[in-house]
C-alpha cells in the first residue's frame, strides 16, 4: 500500500512544480508517517514510544534519534532529513537501511496486496465521499477517485493540486464518465 502511494510519481504527467507539491505533500505525510512508525518502534527500548506515533512533530522524532547509537542514529538521521526535500527517491534510498537498523526487512510489493490495497484505498474514498458535505473536498476525493480508476495508481495530493489532477483527467477518460459513482447521487 504505502509503496503504491511512494511510486505515484512515476505515473502522474504534470509540470515540475506539481510534481515537487505533490512529493513535499507524500513525503510531509506518508514518509512521515512510515519515518515515525520506526523511530517509535526504536523509542520503545528508550521508554519513549508513543500510542500513535502520526502525533511525532519533527522536534520530538529528532530528540528520540539523538538519543540512540551512532549505528542506529545515522541512517535513520538521514532519512529524517529526507522528508523536508522535494524528491521521494532519496526517501527511498534511505528508508532500507533504516529499516534494516530497526531489524525489519522490507519486502518487494506482490500485485495482489497492491490491488487489495487499491480497492481498500478506494472504498475509503468512497466513505468519505459519502460523508463530506464540503465541496472544495467532494471535488478533491471525485478527482482523487477518477484518477485511480484511470490509472490504477493511488494518489496522494494536496488539494492545490486538484486542478493540475483534472487537467490530466481531462486528456485520459472520456467526458461521460465524469458523472457521481454509483451510490453517490443526491436524491
Amino acid at each position: 500500500g504505502q509503496h503504491s502511494k511512494l511510486t505515484l510519481l512515476k505515473f502522474i504527467n504534470h509540470a515540475d512544480e506539481t510534481q515537487v507539491h505533490i512529493a513535499k505533500h507524500v513525503l510531509k505525510t506518508v514518509c512521515s508517517d512510515v519515518s515515525n512508525i520506526l523511530v517509535n518502534f526504536l523509542a520503545a527500548d528508550l521508554m519513549m514510544s508513543v500510542e500513535n506515533p502520526s502525533t511525532f512533530t519533527p522536534e520530538v522524532r529528532v530528540k528520540i534519534l539523538g538519543k540512540l547509537s551512532e549505528d542506529t542514529r545515522g541512517p535513520l538521521m538521514k532519512l529524517h532529513n529526507c522528508l523536508n526535500g522535494k524528491t521521494i527517491e532519496d526517501f527511498l534510498t534511505n528508508i532500507e537501511a533504516s529499516a534494516e537498523v530497526c531489524g525489519f526487512m522490507l519486502k518487494k510489493g506482490d500485485k495482489k496486496r497492491e490491488r487489495q490495497a487499491l480497492f481498500l484505498h478506494r472504498q475509503a474514498l468512497m466513505e468519505q465521499l459519502k460523508e463530506t458535505e464540503d465541496p472544495a473536498l467532494v471535488l478533491h476525493l471525485t478527482s482523487v477517485l477518477l484518477f485511480q480508476g484511470s490509472t490504477h495508481c493511488m494518489l496522494h495530493a494536496p488539494g492545490r493540486c486538484v486542478p493540475h489532477v483534472i487537467g490530466t483527467l481531462c486528456g485520459r477518460i472520456p467526458v461521460v464518465s465524469l458523472t457521481p459513482p454509483d451510490g453517490l447521487h443526491q436524491g
